[in-house]
């Protein structure tokens, strides 16, 4: 019999220490993975609480925010309604107002009509009276000599407020308070009918001429030029706008010819 043999009850002591030392070995990484976990459970706990205080800051935020629109809505409605009650008492004194300047043209028998076409006829006759001041001069330093001139000329509803004329030579004159591209429609049509409406100017070279009182648009006058009229500024003296080497259009009841 051999005496190396490991007895029964030392090979059980053997499991027994061996079992002592895995459950030792697994308590140590079971306590590990514990403190592991209840680090991750403490982080996850103070971005939960991070989490709710922007969350309370945030709703604090929004609170303050609806409080601030709610006192803006309140001053906004004060202020429409102020401002409705202002518009609505203008409203009022401007019908008072009214009704009583109506009533003094009525006494003094001024219709508002009859009062604008008044104020508009005194614009044309002053206009009319500073192109014909010095109209004279002007056209003859563009070599036509003025020998008589006409002012209001109307026949058929055709009305020409001034007509410069010598023995050959006539220049009918359009005069505006201020000078629109409607205007120089108008009038070439006018002074397209001169001849046939005063058939003694039949044998006369017809020129035409725009003048106006107080301002023009640059297209307005662009487009008299292009049509052949002299440009008459009557604003301080009277002055024609053309080039010095303008050619005016010559009117006739047949064709138009330009000015030799």
């Amino acid at each position: 019999m051999n005496k190396s043999t490991i007895s029964p009850v030392d090979e059980i002591w053997s499991l027994i220490k061996e079992t002592q030392r895995n459950l030792k070995q697994f308590s140590a990484e079971a306590e590990k993975r514990q403190a592991e976990a209840e680090k991750r459970q403490a982080e996850a706990e103070k971005r939960q609480a991070e989490a709710d205080k922007r969350q309370a800051e945030a709703d604090k935020r929004r609170a303050e925010i609806d409080r601030q629109m709610d006192r803006t809505d309140q001053k906004i409605d004060k202020l429409t309604a102020k401002t409705d009650k202002q518009i609505a008492e203008t409203g009022r004194q401007i019908d008072k107002l009214s009704a009583e300047t109506n009533e003094q043209l009525k006494k003094t028998g001024i219709k508002l009509d009859k009062f604008i076409g008044d104020t508009g006829n005194r614009w044309g006759k002053l206009g009319e009276n500073l192109v014909k001041g010095n109209l004279a001069q002007r056209l003859k330093e563009r070599g036509i000599k003025v020998e008589a001139v006409v002012t209001n000329a109307r026949k058929r509803g055709v009305e020409f407020d001034i007509i410069a004329l010598n023995g050959k030579e006539v220049v009918v004159v359009e005069v505006k308070a201020t000078l629109d591209p409607p205007d120089v429609d108008k009038f070439k049509k006018n002074i397209e009918q001169f001849k046939i409406l005063w058939p003694d100017f039949k044998k006369k070279t017809v020129y035409g001429a725009m003048a106006f009182l107080l301002k023009s648009k640059r297209k307005a006058e662009s487009l008299a030029e292009k049509q052949g009229f002299f440009v008459i500024s009557a604003t301080g003296d009277v002055i024609i706008k053309n080039e010095k080497n303008f050619k005016p259009k010559v009117f006739s009841q047949l064709r138009h010819n330009t000015m030799q």
